[in-house]
């Protein structure tokens, strides 16, 4: 398989394109699993952190409050004294290494992503994957491996090297200027030995929630709406109508993709937070449309 797993789930607000809402209104019922079809041979497979979520009932039930204030020192939000957060952009490198690089420089001891490493990585919500799994699966057969499972571990094996800091050595800089910043942080947190958590629910899920809980109309009104905000998102910067394609539209595609993942991703933080060893610390890194609704899930529900 080609390394497209950090980009599996990458565009959170439009989840893959509106053609989505398109396919499911045509086909309602008919789910396929993404990644579907091939054999495969010797993989290292991730094994459960923790049981999977009940996804029956994952909507917000807390009210909204404020996101709570970033630590000066980056851009990032503090849940709780042992747990950050960070959002990233699925689409630019604008401040793509600031996650990677808190994690080398403050190596928790597990990292909560929501784009999964590999595909098997996100079968399930609690599945981890660690640097001796990938170095593991290169030493029975490379060959046969997953490949972005490979990637990220020769990617983490070349920053062990380094004599100095990693995170001022050339080889991270080349890597910086090379790499998204799921992939940085992948990187990042083999070579601290940090536990990656995928912490998002399996895209199966979503698209099966997506395609039976709304009625047509109400999945004919989500693709208009997302449609027309895809268009404003094209529009200059300085255009009168190009604000509101940042606006939350409260539709269903919002409450199925946006609203209820970041429930899940709330309660997979936390129970990292609370299986953490010896004091750990936790790192969560999501798309940073994500960011304004878990903050406040986490503070409401954990705080």
């Amino acid at each position: 398989a080609m390394f497209a797993a950090p980009h599996a789930s990458s565009i959170p607000r439009t989840y893959a394109g509106n053609n989505s809402l398109a396919r499911a209104a045509r086909a309602r019922g008919v789910i396929r699993a993404p990644g579907g079809g091939g054999r495969r041979v010797n993989r290292a497979r991730p094994r459960a952190f923790f049981e999977d979520q009940d996804v029956e009932d994952l909507s917000p039930t807390t009210s909204v409050t404020a996101t709570p204030d970033a630590w000066t020192a980056g851009t990032f939000t503090k849940l709780d004294d042992s747990c950050v957060m960070f959002g990233v952009s699925h689409l630019s490198k604008e401040g793509a290494h600031d996650a990677a690089e808190f994690i080398l420089k403050t190596k928790p001891s597990l990292v909560v992503v929501e784009t999964a490493v590999t595909s098997e990585h996100g079968d399930a919500t609690g599945n981890v994957l660690q640097y001796e799994q990938g170095v593991s699966a290169m030493m029975m057969d490379a060959a046969a491996a997953d490949e972005a499972l490979i990637f990220v571990t020769r990617l983490a094996g070349m920053l062990l090297g380094e004599l100095g800091p990693i995170e001022e050595s050339p080889q991270w800089e080349n890597m910086k200027a090379q790499l998204p910043p799921e992939v940085l942080v992948y990187a990042a947190a083999f070579a601290v030995r940090a536990t990656i958590v995928y912490g998002d629910r399996p895209k199966a899920v979503t698209i099966k929630r997506l395609v039976s809980t709304p009625t047509l109309g109400e999945l004919d009104g989500a693709f208009a709406t997302q449609s027309e905000r895809n268009y404003r998102l094209l529009l200059p910067d300085d255009h009168p109508l190009a604000a509101a394609a940042s606006e939350r539209t409260n539709d269903y595609f919002e409450k199925v993709i946006i609203d209820e993942r970041d429930c899940v991703l709330a309660s997979t933080i936390r129970e990292c937070v609370n299986k953490a060893e010896n004091g750990g610390k936790v790192v969560a890194v999501m798309g940073v449309d994500h960011v304004a609704g878990v903050a406040p899930v986490y503070g409401d529900t954990f705080g």
